[in-house]
């Protein structure tokens, strides 16, 4: 019989089958919760590198794996002799208690180069400078004609002034008005009408992580949203029809005595308002593979004492494949918490 896959090894491939499909964001959540789960395990810090939402987030990750997995030091070989320029040393840069040598004395010597080679290009860039001014200054002083504007010039109806070219002004009487063109105005083109779109549908209230919702002696929430993901594969020889989905959730008994979780206390309802109900094998199939304590504390199938605050209970559900925008309700709710990573 072939040796059960790790929790660790479950999730990485997990991770890998979301990015198959392209969800991006549910292969992130489960990077982060593994992470969590397996902080000395390089694996999951390079799974969640791979999936980072930022640079931060990327950098923080290949940090962690470097402290695991630190890079052994390689010693650089020594390096290559400088060689000697054949340029002597002038008498002010020896004075000191250092003696420079090969590529030291030439950037020496270009420092000491620079100031004078800036000077010179400065000098005839003024120069040529100058000569422009005086140039287009002589060229505008020949080319410039008086004309005379009339003072009003009713805006309204011209739309362009054309000048009379500078030979036919020569010939004109000084005091005579340019002649003008009036050019009617294009017509704007008529507005094209913008498809609008429908109206957005309004998103289904959903509770915040963490908050608490009462129902008879029952207190059930879901702390956080790593804590609801969707799986993989089977868990230990459990096959599901669909997919399975997980909500690590917190649950605690008010009553006298200890009982098991009602069945229709925890339900999973889709886009369509399909609901489903949890599958109370797969509860202890979950932590019978995996483990009591980091994957939670008691299954579906066992009574939950009375008065022994939050125990954590792994609720999971078989769903269809392509069940979509899911949320977990407790019965009489009517708000639940949206299932992240989808």
């Amino acid at each position: 019989m072939p040796e059960a896959a790790s929790p660790l090894d479950l999730l990485l491939d997990t991770i890998q089958r979301a990015k198959q499909r392209g969800e991006i964001v549910r292969a992130r959540a489960v990077a982060r919760m593994l992470t969590r789960q397996y902080p000395d395990s390089p694996q999951a810090w390079q799974a969640l590198a791979d999936l980072a939402e930022d640079e931060d987030e990327r950098n923080s990750a290949l940090k962690q794996i470097q402290v695991l997995n630190p890079v052994p030091y390689l010693e650089l070989p020594s390096p290559l002799p400088v060689a000697q320029s054949v340029w002597e040393e002038p008498a002010e840069l020896s004075t000191g208690p250092v003696e420079l040598t090969g590529t030291i004395v030439l950037e020496a010597r270009a420092r000491r180069m620079r100031w004078p080679i800036l000077l010179v290009t400065g000098i005839a860039v003024a120069a040529i400078i100058v000569l422009l001014i005086w140039r287009l200054g002589g060229f505008e002083q020949s080319a410039i004609r008086t004309v005379n504007i009339p003072s009003a010039i009713p805006i309204a109806t011209v739309a362009t002034l054309i000048p009379t070219p500078v030979s036919a002004i020569d010939d004109a009487p000084t005091a005579g008005p340019l002649p003008t063109s009036v050019v009617p105005p294009t017509p704007l083109p008529s507005a094209t009408p913008i498809p609008t779109s429908g109206p957005t549908p309004t998103p289904r209230p959903v509770h915040a992580f963490g908050a608490v919702v009462e129902q008879g002696t029952w207190t059930v929430t879901l702390l956080r949203p790593e804590h609801a993901l969707l799986l993989e594969g089977s868990i230990g020889n459990l096959q599901p029809h669909g997919r399975f989905a997980l909500a690590l959730m917190a649950i605690a008994n008010d009553g006298t005595t200890a009982a098991r979780v009602p069945a229709g206390l925890i339900m999973l309802v889709d886009i369509h308002g399909t609901t489903y109900l949890p599958v109370v094998e797969a509860s202890a199939a979950y932590l019978n593979t995996y483990g009591r304590g980091q994957f939670g504390d008691l299954s579906l199938n066992e009574a939950i004492p009375a008065d022994a605050g939050n125990v954590s209970v792994p609720v999971i559900f078989d769903i269809p494949p392509d069940a979509h925008d899911l949320q977990l309700f407790v019965a009489g709710d009517s708000v639940g918490w949206q299932m992240p990573g989808q």
